[in-house]
């Protein structure tokens, strides 16, 4: 089963796809930013597509939820991963000794925001570089063999590039979550569903109300919201589009009246997919 991820062998992406799919034998098609993830799952490389949708500490990643709405591709499953951070380097040392300007540290942006205090509080004279991924940051600093890059990402990317853990974790809470999303090409409901992901938008966000009205046709029917999020419409003044969780299946009665009626009230829906919700 081919499976697409944002970063390569070693990263959360790469975790979230064996663990979602631990009963298949999976196989990595790597993918450098979400859009080729989304692109790999379109034109048939392959079968699903793994991306991160949010975490605990660093908000929505917006980016996804751009590509949802515009490549209707259908989400089928979901993750939630605890994620630990440590910084990886070729070989034991302490932090102290490295606390210096020549020192540079590689990582993901999320990743390195989920450091900050961490990286504030020990190595305040070092270099921060983004990279498109935790995994290949530590890649990189071990193909270099150099004694001056270091990495922040996984206790699997460490193991899986022979990396040596020389602070960890570091990450600025322990509570630290991120979930991921579940992509495909066919609509299907599994068995069990009982989440829903949407998008709704309207057209005239000036009339009063327009919001609650939309989230009372939820309520009225005893459909919990998990999630609302809203994001500006690209290229448009005063409009948002709202991505919301419900707590059932599209299979239920009260699920598919309710977004007839949001229809009937204006609003444009598009149902990014039934699922089953994460339990762990």
């Amino acid at each position: 089963m081919k499976i697409a991820i944002q970063g390569i062998a070693g990263s959360f992406h790469a975790q979230a796809a064996t663990e979602l799919f631990q009963d298949h034998e999976v196989s990595l098609v790597e993918c450098t930013i979400f859009r080729d993830v989304f692109d790999a799952v379109n034109n048939g490389e392959a079968e699903y597509g793994i991306v991160a949708i949010e975490n605990s500490l660093h908000g929505s990643i917006n980016p996804v939820y751009r590509l949802l709405a515009e490549q209707k591709l259908f989400v089928c499953g979901e993750i939630r991963l605890q994620i630990e951070l440590f910084l990886i380097g070729l070989s034991p040392t302490e932090v102290e000794s490295i606390n210096a300007p020549s020192t540079e540290i590689l990582s993901q942006r999320e990743a390195l925001s989920q450091c900050e205090i961490w990286l504030a509080d020990n190595l305040a004279q070092a270099r921060v570089t983004e990279t498109s991924d935790t995994a290949d940051a530590v890649r990189q600093i071990i193909q270099e063999k150099s004694d001056t890059k270091f990495a922040i990402a996984s206790r699997r990317a460490a193991e899986e590039y022979h990396g040596t853990i020389i602070a960890g974790p570091i990450n600025d809470d322990p509570e630290n979550y991120t979930r991921f999303l579940c992509i495909t090409k066919q609509p299907a409901i599994p068995e069990g569903a009982n989440r829903t992901s949407i998008i709704m938008s309207e057209s005239d966000f000036d009339r009063s109300g327009t919001l609650v009205h939309a989230l009372n046709v939820f309520a009225n029917r005893g459909i919990n919201l998990s999630k609302l999020d809203s994001h500006p419409l690209p290229g448009e003044k005063r409009r948002y589009a709202f991505y919301i969780d419900v707590d059932t299946s599209m299979t239920q009665e009260s699920a598919k009246t309710a977004i007839q009626e949001l229809i009937k009230l204006g609003w444009d829906v598009q149902i990014l997919g039934s699922y089953s919700a994460y339990k762990h």
